[in-house]
């Protein structure tokens, strides 16, 4: 506590920030809410990665979305990056215990 007292406001304000900033990351990463990103495929409508509980998360073109636990965020960058969603699914994420949701 000590150390904080010969800080500026500023950097009291910036430590401030940061704290903030992380707790936000920790406590949305922790919400088991999963942000959808679109993506460009006839296939694929959009997919996300859940941070809580380390899965895919894909939502289909007809409306159906798909929970692929297990996965890395790895796995989902390459997924992200890759050029055929669809083929991706089908090569990497299908038939490995995912759900419905």
């Amino acid at each position: 506590m000590s150390d904080l007292r010969n800080l500026s406001i500023e950097e009291l304000q910036k430590k401030r920030t940061e704290t903030e900033s992380a707790i936000s990351e920790k406590a949305f990463r922790e919400s088991g809410v999963v942000q959808m990103i679109p993506v460009s495929s006839s296939n694929v409508e959009s997919i996300g990665f859940n941070w809580f509980n380390n899965s895919i998360w894909v939502r289909f073109r007809n409306g159906a979305t798909y929970d692929y636990p297990n996965k890395s965020e790895m796995l989902f960058e390459a997924f992200l990056a890759s050029e055929s969603k669809g083929k991706f699914v089908w090569e990497h994420l299908r038939g490995t215990g995912e759900k419905k949701v």
